[in-house]
């Protein structure tokens, strides 16, 4: 089994689950794509300027979720799932593979399973988390910017000391964390000065905080991202009275913790977000035009950080979250096309993950890509961990089957050859996100796009299965919570966070 260790004392993380599947084969597994086919399908998703533009112009009253949520789908994606295996290691007994997160939405890839054992996030009064300085930087005319806690925490080697270091593998996820560990920090104030806001039990301010912090994280899971990014006519049928499952045989209880993340979800759907990613950002009213492979760059692994974050790097969440329509970064669309910023990564960056991967300059001949593609990795792990393809997908739960000609409007020789028949799962979700017809109404007249019936079915009840099996969710112990209205600041200034623009707001506020 693969080890991973917390922060601290490098004691070994115990997983506690591992995976399934929702759609199995009769007798064996489903069968392997042929790689070459792969890697020619991935290398026809890599975007272009022309691409985009040929798109916009046959697409003109669609809009997209802010970039803030493709960001924080990752940062969701991190606190229920690791497998920690690399490509060449996926195999097809899921059932087998360890999941080290909790596959629970309780943020324990920010707080830790037991604080007790992770003493070196939290600050000296032990319920604080640890937040780190940024350097003094300057603004692109010059203009300079003071330090302030809005990094990771990090050793003056610019390690990150993080429960899961995934969330410094790009700077908005890494902000994301930041952003939570600082809610955690003023909600500690908040219900120390307000404590019906999370009355006992537990009786410590640490876990009222943390509860009152999880809460607010589920109920923003289920209430707000999920209706930016699934089908409304699904989100209805599966919070309706009486409602069942149409993917798996029940919903689950208590009693069914841990809950075993099935690969459809982790290996295929909840990856929509990879061809959301834009090729630029605008990341505050200092710095614009930051292209993603920067994104990526500016943390500890990708080398772009030395101790600490420039000051000039940190997130404005009105770029990200709430700002107006004309400062806002929306997010590109689910489709089959992925940045060509995430295929042509910069050396430094490439020479990083390969360092962080143990993997030898002699292993490559000259020119190969050291990393392969995302795509590519995306596909051929599926491959080899067996998914289904999004037809036997379809036909297993009784889905009309996506016409040929609408998956593959250009009729490639890989496509006649052998994925025309078997597409291969993620690539037949984002596409079915794309030509499935969207009946919800517009807003301002634009069409917010989503992911298709059968993409928004396996991400959304995945989802509230967690909850329906995890006892101190809002499903269970919180039943019939909402997130309270309180008053934070001067003159008793009213808030409820109801969405992650209220959340980033209430943190960003300087009373």
């Amino acid at each position: 089994m693969t080890t991973l260790s917390y922060p601290c004392d490098s004691t070994p993380e115990i997983p506690e689950g591992h995976y399934s599947r929702l759609c199995r084969r009769e007798k064996g597994d489903w069968e392997e794509h042929d790689p070459d086919q792969l890697e020619a399908l991935a290398s026809e998703m890599k975007d272009s300027p022309e691409k985009r533009k040929a798109r916009a112009n046959r697409r003109t009253s669609i809009t997209t979720m802010p970039s803030g949520y493709v960001y924080f789908g990752q940062f969701i994606d991190h606190d229920i799932t690791r497998d920690n295996r690399e490509l060449d290691k996926a195999v097809p007994s899921v059932e087998e593979i360890h999941n080290f997160r909790t596959a629970r939405l309780d943020l324990d890839s920010v707080y830790g399973k037991v604080p007790a054992t992770v003493p070196c996030i939290y600050g000296e009064d032990g319920e604080r988390l640890k937040l780190g300085p940024t350097l003094p930087a300057k603004c692109v005319d010059g203009t300079p910017i003071a330090w302030s806690l809005n990094d990771l925490p990090r050793t003056d080697k610019g390690v990150p000391v993080l429960i899961d270091p995934r969330n410094d593998e790009n700077l908005i996820v890494a902000q994301l964390h930041v952003l939570f560990a600082k809610f955690h920090n003023r909600a500690l104030e908040l219900i120390r000065n307000q404590p019906e806001l999370s009355p006992e039990p537990p009786t410590s301010f640490l876990e009222r905080t943390r509860r009152f912090v999880t809460w607010h994280y589920q109920w923003l899971v289920i209430n707000d991202f999920l209706p930016l990014i699934a089908r409304e006519a699904v989100l209805n049928d599966i919070k309706g009275p009486g409602s069942k499952p149409r993917l798996f045989e029940r919903w689950y209880t208590p009693a069914d913790a841990p809950v075993s993340l099935p690969v459809e979800f982790t290996a295929a759907a909840f990856r929509f977000g990879h061809s959301t990613v834009r090729g630029e950002y605008d990341l505050n009213d200092c710095i614009g035009g930051v292209r993603s492979s920067k994104i990526i760059r500016m943390t500890k692994r990708g080398r772009g950080i030395t101790t600490h974050l420039p000051a000039n790097y940190v997130i404005s969440w009105r770029k990200f979250l709430y700002g107006l329509p004309a400062e806002l970064n929306l997010a590109a669309e689910i489709d089959t096309f992925i940045n060509e910023m995430l295929y042509d990564l910069p050396k430094q960056t490439e020479e990083a993950f390969r360092f962080q991967s143990q993997l030898r300059v002699a292993d490559f001949p000259p020119g190969a890509k050291m990393i392969p593609p995302l795509p590519e990795t995306t596909l051929k792990r599926g491959s080899k961990m067996r998914l289904p393809s999004g037809e036997e997908f379809a036909k297993h739960f009784k889905y009309d089957v996506i016409d040929p000609a609408l998956l593959f409007p250009e009729q490639k020789e890989f496509f006649e050859s052998g994925l025309k028949k078997r597409t291969p799962l993620w690539y037949y979700l984002l596409r079915e996100a794309v030509v499935e017809p969207n009946s919800e109404p517009p807003i301002a007249g634009l069409q917010l796009q989503k992911l298709g019936t059968i993409g928004s079915r396996i991400v959304a009840e995945t989802l509230y299965q967690l909850l329906h099996a995890d006892r101190q969710s809002i499903f269970h112990e919180g039943r019939g919570w909402k997130p309270p209205p309180f008053t934070f600041g001067p003159a008793g200034r009213r808030w409820r966070i109801r969405s992650m623009s209220d959340l980033a707001r209430f943190v960003e506020f300087r009373p």
